[in-house]
């Protein structure tokens, strides 16, 4: 961020100077007000920010007063709709497939901050009660007690919510195509979830473990594993065990 010099106001009865950092203000008569609507997510034309300082001076031509300070915060409104990065989703799954093991995991991104922005998922329709959804992780399984059979086919209506304030919370909703498959006696390994996401300090020492994987596979067949893409410097490696 960069500092603005001071500007000069006129009005009528007075000189106001208004020192600005990181948010623009104008001076009506007494009242501070924004210049572009504010937005914490968005950039130009609305101002990216979550506070901003302004420091006040009230002139008579003669004197100055002592430098006020005006704290401005602006909060978050539930402005932002999660959203799925597809309308729907097409998975295949086999009849030789546990209860409780992961068919998909959805994503829905609300650009909002706090509550407004955290998602709840929940299956709406067409699971039959064959599937479940984790509410804040988006994975849906294979309910206890269940056995799939060839040919069968779900529709699965799936509803991301955001967790603002009742009358204003926002939600989509997308669909997941499943179609239950004769066993595969060749299926690749499969990891428990499609995305792992981690923090690091970057005084992290060298060789220190950032996370244990652990794929499977059904036939148990030996598991090798490398890193696919994504490390282009080498910065990453992985030991086989």
């Amino acid at each position: 961020m960069t500092w603005r010099r001071p500007e000069i106001l006129s009005s009528s009865s007075y000189w106001t100077a208004i020192l600005m950092f990181s948010l623009c203000l104008l001076l009506e008569s007494e009242d501070i007000s924004s210049l572009p609507p504010l937005d914490r997510e968005t950039g130009t034309p609305s101002i990216t920010c979550s506070r901003a300082l302004a420091f006040l001076l009230a002139s008579d031509g003669v004197q100055q007063s002592i430098p006020v300070t005006v704290t401005i915060t602006v909060l978050d409104a539930n402005d932002n709709t999660p959203t799925f990065a597809n309308v729907s989703y097409n998975v295949n799954l086999f009849t030789d497939m546990m209860p409780g093991e992961s068919v998909i995991q959805l994503s829905a991104v609300d650009s909002d901050a706090g509550p407004n922005g955290q998602v709840t998922y929940r299956i709406l329709a067409g699971d039959q009660g064959h599937f479940l959804i984790g509410n804040s992780t988006g994975i849906i399984t294979v309910a206890p007690g269940v056995e799939l059979v060839v040919g069968r086919s779900y529709a699965l209506t799936v509803e991301a919510m955001d967790n603002g304030p009742v009358p204003h919370r926002r939600s989509s909703i997308t669909t997941v195509y499943i179609e239950v498959l004769p066993p595969n006696n060749q299926s690749p390994p499969r990891f428990p979830l499609q995305q792992y996401n981690l923090e690091i300090s970057e005084a992290m020492r060298t060789g220190a473990t950032l996370l244990n994987l652990q794929a499977v596979d059904r036939e148990r067949d030996p598991i090798t594993y490398k890193i696919h893409s994504g490390d282009p410097h080498g910065h990453f490696s992985l030991q086989q065990r």
